[in-house]
């Protein structure tokens, strides 16, 4: 197994990044490392290494730096300018310091060469740890050729490892590219979101690039916009505003920006609509139930001819005057009920306001037999049956104490010597506020 930093100053360290990385579940390859195997292996180290945060590469995904290459990296973060050196031992005292240095500036620099100084150290425990979990995961013949006399696996850093297990041991066969390639270019079914559909698409320039299938951003973002064109669910000028763009602002970020926005604002406006149109579609359902249907003229020799319309010009036969005259009475009858259907409606509107006003006078009535009752005083809590007059009630107001010295607790109050809240037997009545005064 590798050997852990041996540096007093980082037992904490050591014990963060075990206490994160032991949290997930890593497991062993049984027997040579398969392309399957070895993918399932990497993906457990990857979400452990990410587990353990920090402040280098953007300090958004962990240490996941330590695991894949610039090119996976820069698909991950979508800065196309990330790269996962490791960072250098820093030195102990910051170059910036000297003797002219302020005291406010000396403990900032200080401050932030700490900061290097511990993300330097939670690196290398990362990567210790990874490589630890590698020699356990895999059977010692497989990554053998990597260990050095006296130091073992020392010189070696996890990507380092797994590159040698992939390239050694995992063939990658013309048809594991070859459906890396297709997964790409899977179209967009249209039923998922279109954020989902970007997912997929760097997830499968991932798998790609992994298996040494060369997969730029300008692949994916060409894949995209001809997904775009087949989805048939942006307009004209959609389109064309984008095809006018400079091409150094068509890029992979751009793309999903303005797409994405373009998405929504096209689902919210189908969802409103199909909101209308339930509306619409239940006024249409009322208007459909008294709406005929016109006589249909065939045309037939034996019958005689028809005009294309009944307006007195031409000749028309018995049977289409029967046949009009049937469709005219049933748009009169269709008409009657429609005004007896809307009567019944304006009835019904006009008995619930009849009822309304009715309670709203009643209400108004008492209200002023109450205020006559009241402004001739005759209003009396105490009533008889027989009618007789009620006697004013008088109240008279209990004397206020005068305030005294108490016996037990020295102050001033109202309460009586035998009351007093000091007394033990008194405890239990105790309020909050004395309680709160006294400290209890």
């Amino acid at each position: 197994m590798s050997q852990p930093t041996t540096n007093p100053s980082t037992t904490a360290t050591r014990e963060y990044v075990a206490s994160k990385m032991s949290a997930y579940n890593i497991d062993k390859i049984i027997g040579e490392p398969t392309l399957v195997t070895f993918k399932t292996l990497f993906d457990q180290l990857a979400v452990s290494a990410a587990a353990v945060k920090t402040n280098q590469w953007g300090g958004l995904h962990g240490h996941l730096p330590l695991l894949v290459s610039d090119a996976q990296f820069q698909t991950i973060s979508g800065n196309v300018a990330a790269v996962t050196d490791k960072r250098n031992k820093p030195n102990r005292i910051d170059s910036r310091i000297d003797g002219a240095t302020s005291n406010y500036h000396r403990l900032k620099f200080t401050r932030e060469q700490d900061e290097k100084i511990l993300d330097y150290h939670t690196q290398e425990e990362v990567d210790d740890a990874i490589k630890n979990l590698i020699i356990e995961s895999v059977d010692p013949q497989y990554i053998e050729e990597l260990k050095r006399d006296y130091v073992g696996y020392a010189n070696e850093t996890g990507k380092s490892m797994l590159a040698h297990i992939k390239s050694t041991w995992c063939k990658i066969t013309t048809r594991e590219k070859g459906v890396a390639q297709r997964a790409l270019r899977e179209p967009w079914n249209l039923v998922e979101d279109i954020t989902a559909y970007e997912r997929a698409l760097d997830k499968n320039q991932i798998t790609c690039l992994d298996l040494g299938v060369p997969i730029n951003d300008s692949d994916k973002v060409q894949i995209y916009m001809e997904n775009m064109y087949m989805s048939d669910m942006f307009e004209e000028r959609d389109m064309t505003e984008w095809e006018e763009k400079p091409e150094a602002d068509k890029d992979w970020a751009t793309a999903k920006t303005y797409f994405g926005s373009l998405f929504k604002k096209r689902k919210k406006y189908n969802s409103d609509m199909k909101a209308r149109g339930a509306g619409f579609e239940s006024a249409n359902s009322v208007a459909q139930k008294y709406q005929p249907n016109p006589p249909s003229f065939s045309g037939d020799a034996t019958v005689g001819t028809t005009t294309s319309s009944f307006s007195g010009r031409g000749s028309t036969t018995p049977l289409d005057k029967t046949q009009w005259v049937e469709y005219s009475d049933s748009l009169e009858d269709s008409l009657t009920e429609a005004k007896e259907y809307a009567a019944s409606l304006e009835a019904k509107a006009a008995g619930d306001q009849a009822t309304l006003l009715q309670k709203l006078e009643m209400a108004m009535e008492q209200n002023t037999k109450l205020l006559a009752l009241m402004a001739k005083g005759g209003l009396s809590n105490n009533s008889d049956e027989g009618g007789a007059k009620d006697e004013k009630k008088t109240f008279t107001r209990r004397p206020r104490k005068k305030a005294r010295l108490c016996k037990h607790c020295g102050e001033e109050g109202y309460h009586e010597d035998d009351q007093c809240f000091s007394l033990e037997k008194n405890k239990a009545k105790r309020p909050k506020w004395y309680k709160d005064q006294h400290g209890e």
